[in-house]
């Protein structure tokens, strides 16, 4: 029987792919981009250039400062105490955080095959 955390990387992986494969939740979305990453390609921000792929103390401030509001958006609760256990690769608080955000992204029949037509018919116009 896999865990949550095992049927969320393969969510990510298989289904949603994103610009690398992970193996490590907590390790990999510590400093808030990938989740950032997640998040443009549902198309639930629009300011992905924005987010870096560094551990650097103030790009991983700026991350979650965009990561904030987002996820606030989608009314998922997120502090500062949340943000903190994330960036400290707290177990399990990022698997949290990400099926709320695949519960929002279900919830509201957001799918990656009609963004991609959306996008392809716009291109077409």
């Amino acid at each position: 029987m896999s865990t949550g955390s095992e049927k969320l990387l393969n969510w990510l992986n298989n289904e949603v792919r994103l610009s690398k494969q992970l193996s490590n939740l907590e390790e990999e979305f510590a400093n808030g981009y990938h989740l950032g990453e997640l998040l443009h390609t549902f198309e639930l921000i629009t300011s992905f250039s924005e987010f870096k792929n560094s551990n650097d103390k103030d790009v991983v401030y700026h991350n979650y400062y965009h990561l904030d509001q987002a996820l606030r958006n989608l009314n998922i609760p997120f502090s500062t105490e949340t943000s903190n256990k994330v960036q400290s690769k707290k177990k399990d608080q990022i698997s949290q955080i990400l099926f709320l955000v695949k519960m929002y992204i279900e919830d509201h029949k957001i799918s990656l095959e009609n963004l991609k037509l959306k996008k392809c018919n716009y291109n077409t116009l």
